[in-house]
């Protein structure tokens, strides 16, 4: 937001500040990308959405982040808010984690948290890794056998 010059007490929307249509994408009216999801941007074609529980928290609180699996509705009194900080003061997260938040007391308290698709790639990787030791451990198996039966052991 930016200063009205015409009543310079209100504000009108910065021309750079398309934050919440970002937040939005192509989720449905009073739903959001789903942040723990990950890998999501407002062109993806098949969002994952979440409810936008901002509506449900008073002007300057945030809600508190929801668990993973938890994506049904909720109603104002089962979200928690807490007093937003300072943008300087919320943790820069890397590509493949999302800004948690938990609410201590009365104030909102931010972390970073590995995505859902952070986790998928990695229980993939695990996958393969234990499929090619266990090919590589077969083959070495069949190895060996084909040698003892040349050496008549």
């Amino acid at each position: 937001m930016k200063p009205n010059p015409v009543e310079p007490f209100t504000c009108v929307p910065d021309s750079n500040d398309n934050n919440d249509e970002d937040k939005k994408g192509k989720c449905k009216d009073g739903e959001i990308l789903d942040p723990a999801e990950g890998g999501q941007d407002k062109n993806s074609p098949n969002p994952k959405c979440l409810q936008d529980d901002q509506k449900l928290c008073e002007q300057g609180k945030v809600p508190q982040s929801r668990d993973k699996t938890d994506v049904g509705l909720k109603t104002k009194d089962e979200v928690t808010c807490g007093k937003e900080i300072n943008e300087n003061d919320k943790p820069k997260c890397k590509s493949n984690e999302y800004r948690f938040v938990d609410v201590e007391g009365e104030n909102a308290k931010y972390s970073c948290q590995k995505t859902r698709k952070f986790d998928r790639e990695k229980e993939a990787r695990v996958d393969n890794r234990t499929k090619n030791t266990m090919s590589h451990q077969l083959a070495r198996t069949r190895n060996i056998e084909g040698m003892s039966a040349d050496w008549n052991i």
